[in-house]
């Protein structure tokens, strides 16, 4: 099957900045270059992944979404309990249910693609979604469990990436004017951050907890302007994605390696050495996001790729068979 560079243009974009905001992550809150970096990045960063995995997944089967997502989930959750237990000395109970660090994704991907197929078919179902995911800042009883205020939150962008028309949006986007509009579109939002960054809660973006728990008093207003700021640079960045294939393209093809074993190496580093202690600087933040894009092209080497790989060709439901033949 033939890649789509624009999209794995835009896939290798997007895990950079995975990458680089949790390793900006363990610098605390009280860095404020590092913390304005990551605000500008959790604006949109998940957001517009779930928008490009909802396009591309009009074709779902069950048993290759589970060999595909639950058995890599499975295997990284039991990895995270044994380092963290084992290595990073941080005592933590094993479940299942709910995601540690970043495998909520993997989780809510996993939900989206077996339910896309008949939700997407209810009428108004995008302006339905939204309103849902206003809703659920809510409810307190709605938290990290099976990743539900995410699963439930970032749902509308992957409904958007599932009916977004490739063909009919660059008609529009390839227009000069169109991408510097966007370019300068983009610079004001990221500028407005930029002068009202330090009043907006980060875990606004984050979306793991109810509005109580956050403390925001006005937390149904906020998330409703997220939704509108975030899906606006979903399309903008859109725009602006280069559409021919680059010597960097390639890594859009394999997020699922570097997804799975970046998080482990930021938490080896954060708890089994110092080494944050040297980048506690403006300096240092611009070497930690020298290191992430390094990093991205080792983690997305053949063999990372391979290994991978191979979690996802399991024979699952030959052990199924095995143990119900039993």
């Amino acid at each position: 099957m033939k890649r789509d560079s624009y999209f794995d243009n835009y896939k290798a974009f997007l895990i950079f900045l995975v990458v680089m905001a949790h390793y900006l992550e363990p610098l605390g809150n009280d860095m404020s270059l590092a913390l304005f970096i990551r605000k500008v990045v959790y604006l949109f960063h998940m957001p517009a992944f779930a928008f490009v995995s909802g396009y591309f997944s009009k074709h779902n089967s069950f048993e290759k979404l589970v060999k595909r997502l639950i058995v890599p989930y499975t295997i990284a959750q039991i990895g995270f309990y044994f380092l963290a237990n084992y290595l990073w000395e941080v005592e933590t109970d094993f479940t299942l249910f709910t995601p540690n660090y970043t495998l909520w994704f993997l989780l809510s991907l996993f939900v989206w693609r077996c339910v896309i197929d008949r939700v997407s078919m209810i009428k108004g179902i995008v302006p339905i979604a939204f309103f849902i995911g206003i809703l659920a800042g809510f409810d307190d009883s709605i938290g990290r469990y099976l990743s539900l205020s995410r699963m439930i939150t970032f749902f509308p962008y992957f409904l958007l990436g599932y009916q977004f028309d490739k063909a009919k949006f660059m008609e529009f986007a390839n227009k000069k004017s169109v991408k510097i509009s966007a370019g300068i579109l983009l610079a004001g939002i990221f500028g407005w951050l930029c002068l009202f960054s330090e009043s907006i809660d980060i875990h606004l973006f984050e979306s793991c907890y109810s509005y109580e728990k956050m403390e925001l008093s006005n937390g149904w207003l906020q998330r409703g302007i997220l939704y509108v700021i975030a899906t606006g640079v979903i399309y903008l960045i859109a725009v602006l994605i280069p559409r021919k294939q680059y010597w960097f393209s390639y890594i859009g093809s394999r997020t699922m390696g570097i997804y799975l074993t970046h998080g482990a190496i930021v938490k080896t580093l954060q708890y089994c050495t110092s080494i944050y202690d040297f980048f506690d600087s403006s300096a240092g933040v611009v070497l930690l996001i020298g290191f992430s894009l390094l990093l991205c092209l080792v983690l997305s080497s053949n063999k990372i790729n391979q290994m991978v790989g191979k979690l996802s060709c399991i024979p699952i439901e030959r052990i199924v068979k095995r143990r119900c033949t039993v």
